[in-house]
């Protein structure tokens, strides 16, 4: 039941010290807390020196910025434990939920990662609604092709296998790490959802990555804003380069995957995102209308026009 916490921070001054004791609280302790400050600008080291008497804390200053991917990587390198769960700066964890996690994949044969649910909350842990339910997952959804079409596990509520992640790193700097590894372990067989709540996951205005619920109104308005075509275009960048990447070494049987698989390169085509993909044939573009929507072919032709 050892295990370490990675915690990523930069200009986390608000929110770090509750993250920090919320995650020396848990009824099973962590052996390590590797924590490798971004290059801060505020007092996020100030109040990191607060734990300097306590000898599983370990805060890393190396005073220049990596980006969030790179920094996790980097912190993977200090775990000395088999498993290892992932933080975020400014969330706060249940007290059971390092004891739940570990239980859970020590008791999978083949679990490589697992993941949990989590309350969404604004900044003052008002709760908003569940994280399952703001990107619509459920357990039994578990699957390649869901995963594929899109991210359902949050880096913040992870726990891995860390000779998996070694195996799998360095990690794409194109792709956000938990869908890099979350994506590799499915391939393997080994991602396993935990349908209990064991994290309070804030909202706020300074989220480098989170959800935000908007109304029908602001979505359309957003839809056809400039900056959100170039969005969409590295949605599929990021779609390509993952299915291009976790498919090495792997024979995707199911066709439902290896269908979903060619309609993103079509869709790579159509933003010419892949210039070696060759002209589309009558078979792929008859594929294409039938896995898109009118909203998908709305977006498609606007986008189109508006890149080229």
């Amino acid at each position: 039941m050892k295990y370490d916490v990675i915690v990523a921070t930069f200009n986390g001054e608000v929110f770090i010290e509750e993250q920090i004791d919320s995650i020396l609280n848990q009824t099973i302790k962590p052996q390590n807390i590797f924590i490798r400050d971004d290059n801060s600008t505020d007092k996020t080291l100030e109040i990191l020196s607060k734990y300097q008497s306590y000898k599983s804390v370990h805060v890393i200053k190396e005073g220049y910025n990596l980006g969030y991917i790179r920094n996790f990587e980097k912190l993977l390198g200090y775990v000395e434990s088999e498993s290892v769960f992932f933080s975020d700066q400014d969330d706060v964890w249940f007290p059971s939920k390092a004891e739940v996690m570990l239980n859970k994949l020590r008791k999978s044969k083949e679990g490589l990662v697992a993941f949990s649910d989590a309350y969404v909350t604004d900044q003052k842990l008002n709760i908003t609604g569940t994280l399952w339910g703001f990107v619509r997952y459920s357990p039994d959804q578990n699957s390649l092709l869901r995963i594929l079409k899109s991210n359902y596990v949050t880096g913040a509520t992870m726990l891995a296998n860390v000779a998996f992640l070694k195996d799998i790193t360095p990690f794409p700097r194109s792709i956000p790490h938990d869908y890099w590894i979350a994506s590799n372990a499915m391939i393997r067989g080994g991602l396993i959802p935990i349908d209990q709540i064991l994290v309070y996951y804030r909202q706020h205005e300074t989220n480098v990555i989170g959800i935000q619920k908007k109304g029908i109104y602001t979505r359309l308005v957003d839809f056809m804003k400039p900056s959100s075509s170039r969005k969409r275009v590295v949605f599929f960048e990021e779609k390509l380069s993952l299915i291009k990447l976790v498919s090495k070494g792997f024979d995707f049987n199911d066709s439902l995957v290896v269908r979903y698989c060619n309609f993103v390169k079509i869709k790579s085509s159509i933003y010419r995102i892949d210039r070696e993909t060759p002209s589309l044939t009558l078979s792929q573009v008859f594929l294409y209308f039938k896995l898109s929507s009118f909203k998908d072919i709305y977006l498609d032709i606007y986008d189109y026009t508006f890149m080229k």
